[in-house]
């Protein structure tokens, strides 16, 4: 807040402090910070990623025009990480070594919870069918989610807060489309036999992984 009270024409400081402001609750006052920054750096995905959530997590219940503004900022935002990874295993990397090169102080990454988050509500926001056909469907941003977080897991060397939050992402990734696989089957009666089998499967697979997991027992690990 110092620095950027000497630079408030800094989009960088703008969007720090609207993403730390983010994860304190205060959404009021970090919509401002990054509409801010947004207005220096319109096109800068980084930016319009925390704008979106920004405006999602506003007091007001968001309506349909405001929700689909948020869902196209966080798409964008999924859309440039997607494409660095790739432009860098184009140059000789493979994706998997591409992802563990991140820097950990990039907003974008998939080593901070924050954006993975994120990543789950724009998944929830495209369950209404939010965006175009030619976005990606709820399933492809839970599969890249779980994808992502258990790399990002697997890097830690000991267990501490941060590597427990990027678990509950991988849970709660998983647990996403086991729900969405669910409510597929109730959509398609005829295929209720295979879809069962495939729920079960999900379900062995997800009560393993919690096994696994440095989370203490609590209510919500147990629902």
């Amino acid at each position: 807040m110092d620095a950027w009270s000497l630079s408030p024409d800094s989009w960088e400081f703008s969007l720090h402090i609207g993403r730390l402001l983010l994860l304190q609750g205060r959404s009021k006052e970090a919509l401002q910070h990054v509409q801010t920054g947004l207005a220096l750096r319109p096109l800068n995905p980084t930016l319009r990623f925390f704008t979106g959530l920004a405006l999602l997590q506003q007091e007001q219940k968001a309506g349909e025009g405001t929700e689909k503004e948020a869902a196209l900022f966080l798409h964008q935002g999924l859309e440039h990480f997607v494409s660095q990874r790739c432009s860098e295993s184009e140059r000789g990397k493979n994706f998997l070594c591409s992802q563990e090169n991140q820097d950990p102080f990039d907003p974008l990454s998939s080593l901070n919870p924050q954006f993975l988050r994120g990543l789950l509500t724009l998944g929830q926001l495209q369950q209404k069918a939010t965006l175009s056909e030619k976005s990606m469907t709820p399933e492809q941003v839970y599969h890249i989610v779980a994808a992502l977080a258990a790399r990002s897991v697997s890097q830690f060397v000991c267990r501490s807060e941060a590597s427990r939050q990027l678990e509950w992402v991988l849970l709660d990734a998983h647990f996403a489309l086991l729900q969405r696989l669910i409510q597929q089957g109730e959509q398609q009666a005829k295929a209720a036999v295979d879809t069962q089998a495939l729920v079960a499967k999900r379900c062995q697979a997800l009560t393993a992984l919690i096994r696994l997991t440095t989370i203490s027992p609590c209510q919500e690990l147990l629902d």
